[in-house]
């Protein structure tokens, strides 16, 4: 019985290849499975790391992470961002700049409820008490998390659904 590997249909859509690698030689010959899921391992994480290079925005921030959805927002020529006014732009940049520093390598879709709290406290730079030093500081970066979500969720991209 021959046995295969082969790459995600993803992956070989942005160009990786071998589609398809044969695991043993010999149809006859019996393969320990052990080494079966040794080489698929190998070969599957070889894989992944062709695609964490072809998977990256304008920036280069990986496609599906908070740092990824802020530039779509910012250099996307129909993005409403095009419409804040000149005079507001620097707040608006200000604040994604502070998100984005922070935890745009975050994953979108492994965000949960927790993670917005902690950040909010963090980027209020709160003391040991939970009292908030600079809340607008916190409420603003907030604010901007939720409108670049909101955009890339109005593009109907898969990683920002939930």
């Amino acid at each position: 019985m021959n046995v295969y590997w082969v790459a995600s249909p993803a992956a070989v859509k942005a160009g990786y290849r071998p589609k398809t690698v044969p695991l043993n030689d010999d149809p006859g010959e019996v393969v320990a499975t052990v080494e079966i899921a040794s080489k698929c391992r190998a070969l599957w994480a070889e894989m992944l790391e062709f695609m964490a290079g072809a998977e990256r925005g304008p920036s280069g921030a990986s496609i599906g992470t908070i740092g990824w959805v802020i530039d779509l927002y910012q250099t996307d020529a129909d993005s409403p961002y095009r419409r804040v006014r000149p005079a507001t732009q620097p707040g608006y940049d200000r604040a994604l700049a502070i998100v984005r520093s922070t935890v745009g390598e975050r994953r979108i879709d492994t965000v949960t409820a927790n993670d917005a709290r902690r950040w909010f406290k963090n980027w209020g730079r709160a003391g040991d008490d939970g009292e908030l030093a600079n809340p607008g500081r916190a409420y603003w970066a907030l604010q901007m998390l939720r409108i670049a979500l909101k955009y890339g969720k109005g593009l109907r991209n898969p990683a920002c659904r939930s």
